[in-house]
C-alpha cells in the first residue's frame, strides 16, 4: 500500500467516523429532546389564542401535536375543564415525527368571556399526562339573547347591546323584524369600528305589564349577506309599583297601634297621582303622609285592637294615576295579634269590671 492509499483510506476512516459520532450526537440530541419530553414542563402546551369569534354556541381550535420521539407514542384518556370538549378524539397513536391534529371545542359563555381551558391525554411512555391549555376571550358574532330586566313602558334604552361580523368589512343593517313587536328599534355607528353597530331598544307604549319574549330577526351585509335572530325577554312593570308588594306587621299586642310604611313609585319616572286607598280589613288603615311628583309614602295603620286575636292577613289597595292611565295597586299586610298576660300569669280582661 503506497502513503496516498494509506492517506486516502484514513480519510475515509476519518469520514465514516465523523459521520458515525454526527448521528450519534443527533441521536443523542433528538433523544435528550426525547426525554426531556418526558419532563412535565415539556410535555405542557400553553396556547394564547386573544380574542376569538364564535359564529355559534362553539368556537373550535385545532391543535397540533408533534411526537418528536423515536418510539410510537399513544395519546389516551382524554379528559378536559372549564367548558371544552373534544368532540370524536378518544384515541391517539402518533409514529415518530408525525403529527397529530386535535379538535378542542370551546363553548360560548356570554357572562364569562375568558377562555381557561385545559386538556389532558395519558401518555404510554410516562406517568405524567400532556397538557394543552387554552386561554383567551371569547366572543359570539351576534348575541343569541338579550336580557332586559325589568322595564316600565314607554321606557329608552330599556336593552342595548352590539352586533358585528367577524371581518373588517362594513357591517350594513338592511332590515329588522320581530316577533312579537314590543320595541323601537336604533341602529347606531360605532367610531372607527365600520364592523359592528350598537342596537338599542325602547320599549313601547301600549305593551301590557307582564313578562316579555320577543325574537329580533336582522338582514345584515358584511362580506356575505346573512340573517341572525336574537331572543329579546324581560319583564314589563306596571306604570305604578311598591317597593315591596307586602308588610309584615310581626307581632303585636291587642290594643297596640302599629304604623308600617312603604313607597309607591312611577316605574317610568312620569307624575304620579294617588286617587284614594283602602283596605279590606277593618282595623287596618292607610293614607298618604308625603308625596312628590313620581313616588308618594303610604302609612298602613293596623289597630289590633280592632282586629282580634290571630293571624292577619288582608290587603290594601291604591287606586294610582300615571300619564293617564289609572291603575290598582294591591299590597299584602301580614302580622300576628297577641293577647295581653296579666301580673297573675293569666290573660287581661278588656272589661275593668269583670
Amino acid at each position: 500500500m503506497t502513503l496516498s492509499q494509506f492517506a486516502g483510506c484514513t480519510m475515509k476512516g476519518v469520514g465514516r467516523s465523523f459521520l458515525y459520532t454526527f448521528l450519534i450526537l443527533a441521536a443523542a440530541v433528538f433523544g435528550g429532546l426525547t426525554m426531556k419530553a418526558m419532563d412535565w414542563a415539556n410535555r405542557h402546551q400553553g396556547i394564547d389564542l386573544g380574542t376569538v369569534y364564535a359564529k355559534g354556541d362553539q368556537f373550535v381550535y385545532t391543535a397540533r401535536f408533534r411526537n418528536w420521539g423515536p418510539k410510537r407514542l399513544q395519546l389516551k384518556d382524554p379528559r378536559s375543564s372549564c367548558g371544552c370538549t373534544l368532540p370524536g378524539v378518544n384515541m391517539l397513536e402518533l409514529g415518530p415525527f408525525e403529527v397529530a391534529s386535535i379538535p378542542i371545542a370551546i363553548t360560548v359563555n356570554a357572562a364569562n368571556p375568558s377562555i381557561k381551558s385545559r386538556v389532558l391525554f395519558t401518555v404510554n411512555d410516562s406517568d405524567n399526562p400532556i397538557e394543552i391549555s387554552l386561554v383567551g376571550q371569547i366572543r359570539p358574532v351576534m348575541p343569541r339573547r338579550v336580557n332586559v330586566g325589568q322595564a316600565s313602558r314607554g321606557m329608552t334604552e330599556a336593552g342595548e347591546f352590539v352586533i358585528e361580523s367577524t371581518d373588517t368589512d362594513e357591517l350594513r343593517v338592511f332590515g329588522i323584524s320581530q316577533d312579537p313587536e314590543y320595541f323601537k328599534i336604533r341602529i347606531r355607528d360605532i367610531d372607527g369600528e365600520p364592523h359592528r353597530k350598537h342596537v338599542i331598544l325602547d320599549l313601547r307604549d301600549d305593551v301590557a305589564p307582564g313578562a316579555i319574549d320577543s325574537q329580533l330577526v336582522f338582514r345584515t351585509t358584511s362580506s356575505e349577506i346573512n340573517a341572525f335572530q336574537i331572543g329579546v325577554g324581560g319583564i314589563v312593570m306596571s306604570p305604578v309599583a311598591f317597593e315591596r308588594d307586602s308588610i309584615s306587621m310581626g307581632y303585636v299586642m291587642m290594643g297596640d297601634v302599629v304604623d308600617k310604611h312603604v313607597r309607591l313609585y312611577s316605574t317610568n319616572g312620569k307624575e304620579l297621582t294617588v286617587n284614594g286607598l283602602t283596605c279590606d280589613l277593618e282595623g287596618v288603615g292607610a293614607s298618604i303622609i308625603n308625596t312628590s311628583e313620581a313616588n308618594c309614602t303610604v302609612q298602613i295603620t293596623a289597630t289590633s285592637q280592632d282586629i282580634g286575636i290571630g293571624l292577619v292577613s288582608t290587603k290594601c289597595h291604591a287606586s294610582c294615576t300615571v300619564d293617564g292611565e289609572t291603575v290598582t295597586i294591591p299590597i299584602t299586610v301580614r302580622g300576628y295579634v297577641t293577647q295581653r298576660i296579666g301580673d297573675n300569669g293569666l290573660p287581661q280582661s278588656s272589661d275593668p269590671a269583670e
